[in-house]
């Protein structure tokens, strides 16, 4: 992830629009999304509304002995190019994905 802003008033609720822009597969992106669920701190879900395919995804907090459990979990539909790096695509992302959770990880136990 480059950047990421909410782009509608009112903060982080469930129809809040924003927008992200990341690098993968060497391409930078921009996709723009909703966020369609928000129970703070538990759980949050968001859905694409435009960008190189459609995606969607959300994450959940569980307390659990000695700390918190967060999982992420992503449903995409690559086309064109990404169809066919497919592999690649999700290589990519969940290496961002695990280095993201890391430092969160860092700077929740600071």
């Amino acid at each position: 992830m480059i950047d990421a802003a909410i782009t509608s008033p009112g903060g982080i609720r469930v129809g809040a629009t924003f927008r992200w822009v990341a690098q993968i597969v060497g391409q930078k992106m921009e996709t723009k999304g909703a966020v369609t669920a928000y129970d703070p701190p538990r759980a949050y879900a968001r859905k694409s509304t435009s960008g190189p395919f459609p995606v969607s995804g959300g994450l959940t907090c569980e307390a659990v002995a000695g700390g918190t459990r967060v999982t992420q979990t992503v449903d995409a539909e690559p086309g064109g190019f990404f169809k066919l790096a497919e592999g690649l695509l999700m290589k990519q992302v969940q290496g961002q994905w695990d280095k993201s959770l890391k430092k969160l990880k860092q700077v929740l136990k600071a």
